[in-house]
């Protein structure tokens, strides 16, 4: 099995943790990914079209919180785990 060195480790907090700050660049990104998204699962639902609403799956960055949150437990990081935990149902919640 090949070794994690600290820098990888850091690299992928970077990449998975949204910031705490409402206008940091990886909340700002998040959010604004959520607005497109929902309208795309809307017209998905109003237009009975199953294609559609995936295509708004793909577009939601749901998964970047569900992966920083294994990343977070992986690391025993309750701070970033919760901040995580939360914004997966945040994020679900305006579709």
């Amino acid at each position: 099995m090949a070794a994690v060195d600290s820098a990888t480790v850091g690299r992928m907090a970077d990449s998975l943790f949204i910031e705490r700050g409402l206008r940091s660049p990886g909340s700002t990104r998040f959010w604004v990914l959520l607005v497109p998204a929902a309208v795309i699962a809307s017209a998905g639902v109003v237009g009975d079209s199953t294609a559609t609403v995936i295509g708004a799956m793909i577009v939601a960055p749901l998964m970047t919180p569900i992966l920083g949150s294994a990343l977070a437990l992986v690391l025993a990081d309750r701070a970033q785990l919760l901040r995580c935990v939360l914004l997966t149902p945040g994020g679900a919640l305006p579709n």
